[in-house]
């Protein structure tokens, strides 16, 4: 095996403004043409099919019930499947160039593309749909793209894992795997686009060639992340301390400083991004050409081209326009004017593990805190009667093999439950109601269906019994059953209903709701502009951590859940006191690290 020169740091900056073009055009084509368009295609055809909303609990029959709808979301999915090809292969041309010392032209680079897309196959996009979907994201996505953002683990699920040590294990178990699997298969892309092979020839020389170099492999690819890890920290502590001093020692100037090192903070993540993907793309090919050392010799040559008038006046302008739009986003970040005010709600009416959750005791305990809302959950027991409490079995707060809408009242509020340390009895929906009218705390009421139990019956028997007392104490309901929500709306429109969405999928879903409570992990700007536009709120569901909290806030969302009461209400008041410029702008530069992951 021959070894192969790769891109090094010095290397990588003479030829920034080469890798800086390309990179930025495949980012310009996904970020402001392809995304917004398969998001509005998906969203037309749900609308086409009548089809309200897609999420896992109706995945099934709505494949059933609207096969030509199911239909056209599989065609976008393989059309968006070739967008991540074409970009995945562009990059990698960008740098096969580079290694080949040419470089040539967004034009030349995109018809050398052309050439050689006849040589793919339908097999081959089998292949990447399996890669591009379920390796690279749970392989630690050595590169990656936005077009994959969606294609994640919701992060409650996460925390759900991580209490059960068997399914924790398997989880562990599912990311070796698929690391290893990635590993092995780096090379498929690259053979297929400069060797000429098919993608089962492929997948074996791919195999073949990481055999025995597992180790060497990935002990390079976490040499890359460490080194852009360090790199971008030592980057980060010099915006910091520098404007540190700025705020100490010359005030004056301090605002000025902050929106010049946001802007330049900015240019040097992206630049660390893009350091980052040509690292990775250029291991694949040196590995590659370690077996094969002409594989690159059939990189036509390009000839030199001289930049068109337009282009070198349209550059020079969009770099302007672009400073200038970071320029007035960074005023308005530091100047306090992107502060939020987002309501405050407690999950399951617990702060810190002040008490079990979803009873009087802890609500009585974290109204004290002075949440906007306590959100809680409600069953139907077998009388027909309200119970306060979220799992459907009594297993893990009882220790009780026995299922909720199977017991009545009675037994239900005989029964003692632990957590946190805490023990205390179930509470009733009427008594907790009276205890949090009593304290003149607003509720948010999580109504819950269990499959088998007559739906229409249940929000009837509901909306008799509460309707108008949650309404006269200005108390709100959502529920993850989309039923549930529209019965409750059509029924009682006065009442405030919003529906729960455990994944952000397919944009906004079609409904009466007022407001939707998002999963927080897949919650992105584009769905609260949506909701905004549509006059629907938005709540993040479940932020504990100070860091997601600032993000939450960032993307505007009107209220947030959480079971760290306090340490909101804390990361709310110090947004609004904060006037540490450096503190914020160390703030921003990990913020943006966090949404790369």
């Amino acid at each position: 095996m021959v070894g192969t020169k790769r891109t090094s740091l010095w290397r990588f900056l003479r030829a920034f403004w080469y890798f800086f073009k390309h990179y930025s055009f495949t980012a310009i084509i996904v970020y402001a043409f392809l995304i917004p368009i398969f998001s509005w295609l998906g969203a037309a055809i749900l609308r086409w099919g009548n089809i309200p909303y897609l999420s896992y609990t109706n995945f099934v029959s709505v494949a059933k019930t609207h096969p030509w709808a199911m239909l056209g979301l599989v065609g976008l999915l393989v059309v968006m499947l070739i967008a991540i090809y074409l970009q995945f292969a562009y990059l990698f041309l960008m740098v096969a160039y580079r290694r080949a010392n040419q470089r040539p032209t967004i034009r030349q680079l995109l018809q050398e593309l052309a050439q050689r897309l006849p040589r793919l196959s339908i097999g081959a996009f089998g292949f990447y749909l399996l890669y591009f979907i379920l390796i690279v994201p749970f392989g630690g996505s050595f590169i990656s793209t936005p077009l994959l953002a969606k294609v994640q683990i919701p992060e409650f699920i996460i925390e759900f894992i991580t209490t059960k040590p068997l399914l924790l294990g398997l989880l562990a178990l599912v990311y070796v795997v698929a690391f290893y699997f990635g590993l092995r298969l780096l090379l498929v892309i690259p053979i297929i686009l400069f060797e000429r092979k098919n993608v089962r020839e492929a997948v074996a020389e791919s195999w073949r060639r990481t055999w025995g170099r597992f180790w060497w492999i990935s002990l390079r690819i976490v040499r890359i992340i460490i080194s852009v890890a360090l790199l971008y920290g030592v980057m980060l502590m010099g915006f910091y301390i520098g404007q540190y001093l700025f705020d100490e020692y010359a005030h004056n100037w301090s605002l000025t400083a902050a929106i010049v090192n946001f802007n330049l903070l900015t240019l040097v993540n992206y630049t660390i991004q893009i350091l980052a993907t040509v690292w990775i793309l250029d291991l694949s090919i040196q590995v590659m050409q370690s077996y094969d050392q002409h594989a690159l010799e059939d990189l036509p040559v390009q000839p030199q081209q001289k930049a068109a008038r337009w282009w070198k006046i349209s550059v020079p302008v969009a770099v302007v326009v672009v400073g200038l739009v970071f320029a007035g986003y960074g005023y308005t970040y530091f100047s306090g004017l992107l502060v939020v005010n987002p309501k405050t709600l407690s999950h399951r009416g617990v702060d810190n593990g002040n008490g079990v959750q979803n009873t009087i005791q802890a609500l009585s305990r974290t109204h004290q805190q002075r949440p906007n809302y306590v959100e809680m959950d409600i069953q139907e027991t077998r009388d027909h009667k309200f119970v306060v409490m979220h799992d459907p079995n009594l297993e893990t707060l009882a220790g009780q093999d026995r299922v909720v809408d199977k017991q009545t009242l009675a037994s239900m509020t005989n029964t003692t439950i632990h957590e946190n340390g805490h023990q205390t009895k179930i509470d009733s929906f009427d008594a907790y109601l009276a205890a949090a009218q009593k304290m003149n705390q607003h509720l948010l009421v999580e109504i819950k269906y269990n499959p088998g139990q007559d739906r229409r019956a249940l929000v009837n028997r509901f909306i008799n019994r509460y309707a108008d007392t949650l309404l006269t104490h200005h108390d709100i309901i959502h529920s993850l059953d989309y039923g549930v929500v529209e019965q409750l709306k059509t029924q009682r429109p006065a009442l405030k209903v919003g529906y729960i969405l455990p994944y952000n999928f397919v944009g906004l879903p079609q409904t009466k709701a007022n407001f939707y409570t998002m999963e927080y992990s897949t919650l992105n700007e584009r769905f609260v502009n949506e909701a905004h536009r549509a006059r629907k709120q938005v709540f993040a569901w479940t932020v504990n951590d100070s860091e997601n909290m600032d993000q939450m806030m960032n993307l505007d969302v009107d209220g947030i859940i959480t079971d760290q009461l306090t340490t909101l209400n804390g990361q709310i008041k110090q947004q609004k006191d904060n006037h540490d410029y450096a503190e914020s702008l160390l703030k921003y530069g990990l913020q943006s690290v966090k949404e790369l992951q």
